[in-house]
């Protein structure tokens, strides 16, 4: 061991920190693979902190450096997610309710001696229940506990998670373009959640999911850097691309005079900030967004889903299929639909075994089924919506509306016509941001988008959902040709 406290390979003479030995699920160089066996024993008991080599860069509380150099960028996330505390806490109110929740039912059957429902539903309702909160408390823990050391180098990048000392290891080999982007780990409330992905040549690493976004950007610009990818800031002050912003604050109606200042432009009024939207460089706010063609409803290919309901001077109607994705039609209600029966034959079992109960035994337990009977009808709903939905768009001179439907159930959304500023294709996730897979600007402003959205400086609405872009080109050109037939100049995507 050197005098400053690291560990030298003899194999590669990389300079190991005594801690990356401890997160290594075998005593060897996670460089070169050397066996390091002999020197396991200097390390045996030693308190040694992870330290951030000299002129490494912080990235966050995190995220530490534990070494950079130019063939060597060892990370490690020690774990501690801003979320592992709330789901925590989520997760033992779930188990200590269903703890009580369990003993009291199961106290309550066998003391009436009755059941009138079948014990095994009974059963598999309570082990679905309790599966979501130890699933859950087995993620928090995760979150809060779990380590994870990162080692990259010019030709392989390995990935080894430490929880508790049970460890796991992934390595994959890089490919020619190595790199580090933003993807989508998960959705939630209509946010994308974003991980840290290093491109493999025929896989991926992922990891980072619980950091901050600012630590995320970080990261992703510092492993970037170590593969010699430009950084995004380079892009930015290159002036590859520009940024539009809106003429009027969208929250208070309020011009939006001046300069931005750090790329971002503040309403004087209710101080309500924006980033801009990012276009190429010299092109125009419509960078990047292809200009609708002219379509008329008789113009249609006969192969379309499309379904000119109404055609007049003054009212243009169109009804399509909720998507034209055979996975989407067909794979998701095949299982969203029997899960929603079974979870509701689970439910109404339950119910009716417990009638037999003492009375407040039996209303709590009626009372405790209510919201899941409301949960169940989310995936009946959206399976229902799938496999037999229609979408109906609807304009005339006063409002642009959307319905989606089942039957005669439905639900519509409204926009007023004189308000639309734009017609476009758009894609989920943060378009803004470079770092992210699929962004439009990290593939010069055209991207394969499918997602058709009217948008007002106000308010949004969706045209299309999980439909072609095909289709979607079709609705934005069928209306955004109509409205310049009014003399409504709309910009297309």
């Amino acid at each position: 061991m050197s005098d400053t406290g690291r560990l030298t390979c003899p194999g590669c003479q990389a300079a190991l920190d005594p801690e990356i030995l401890r997160q290594s699920s075998q005593a060897e160089c996670p460089f070169c693979r050397q066996s390091l066996a002999d020197l396991v024993q200097e390390i045996e008991g030693s308190s040694t902190e992870i330290r951030e080599t000299a002129g490494g860069p912080a990235i966050g509380k995190g995220v530490q450096v534990v070494e950079s150099t130019a063939d060597r960028l060892v990370l490690l996330v020690p774990g501690g997610s801003s979320g592992a505390r709330g789901l925590g806490c989520f997760a033992i109110a779930w188990n200590g309710f269903m703890t009580v929740f369990t003993a009291i039912a199961v106290s309550a059957l066998l003391g009436n001696g009755r059941f009138d429902g079948s014990p095994i539903a009974f059963a598999l309702v309570i082990t679905l229940f309790w599966g979501v909160g130890l699933g859950l408390a087995w993620t928090a823990i995760k979150l809060r506990f779990e380590r994870t050391l990162v080692y990259l180098s010019p030709e392989r990048a390995v990935m080894q998670k430490n929880l508790w000392g049970w460890k796991s290891k992934t390595e994959v080999s890089l490919g020619e373009e190595p790199g580090a982007e933003l993807v989508e780990a998960y959705n939630q409330n209509d946010v994308p959640v974003y991980r840290i992905d290093v491109r493999g040549a025929d896989r991926r690493l992922g990891f980072g999911t619980g950091l901050a976004e600012e630590e995320k950007n970080r990261t992703v610009d510092l492993i970037n850097e170590f593969f010699g990818v430009k950084p995004v800031a380079e892009i930015e002050s290159a002036g590859e691309f520009d940024r539009h912003y809106p003429d009027s604050c969208a929250k208070c109606g309020a011009p939006l005079p001046g300069e931005p200042i750090a790329g971002v432009l503040t309403c004087g009024h209710c101080q309500a900030m924006y980033r801009g939207e990012p276009v190429p460089s010299g092109e125009g706010v419509a960078a990047g967004l292809t200009s609708f063609r002219l379509l008329r409803p008789d113009e249609l290919p006969a192969r379309s889903a499309i379904r000119v309901e109404a055609d007049a001077d003054d009212r243009l109607v169109l009804d399509f299929p909720s998507t034209d994705q055979a996975v989407a039609r067909y794979a998701i209600p095949a299982f969203a639909l029997p899960f929603s029966l079974a979870w509701y034959a689970g439910i109404t079992t339950f119910v009716a075994g417990v009638q037999n109960a003492p009375w407040p035994v039996r209303i709590g337990f009626t009372l405790f089924a209510i919201p899941f009977f409301i949960a169940g009808a989310m995936p009946l709903g959206l399976g229902l919506f799938l496999l037999l939905g229609r979408m109906r768009v609807s304009l005339d001179r006063d409002l642009l509306s959307v319905r989606w439907s089942v039957g005669p159930a439905g639900y519509t959304r409204k926009l007023p016509t004189a308000q639309l500023q734009t017609l476009r294709l758009e894609q989920s996730g943060d378009r803004d941001n470079p770092r992210v897979r699929g962004s439009r600007l990290r593939s010069g402003g055209r991207t394969s988008l499918s997602t058709a959205v009217a948008r007002t400086d106000a308010a949004s609405l969706m045209l299309t959902m999980m439909h072609s872009e095909e289709l979607s080109r079709d609705v934005i050109s069928l209306l955004s040709t109509r409205l310049a037939d009014w003399g409504q100049d709309v910009r297309g995507g």
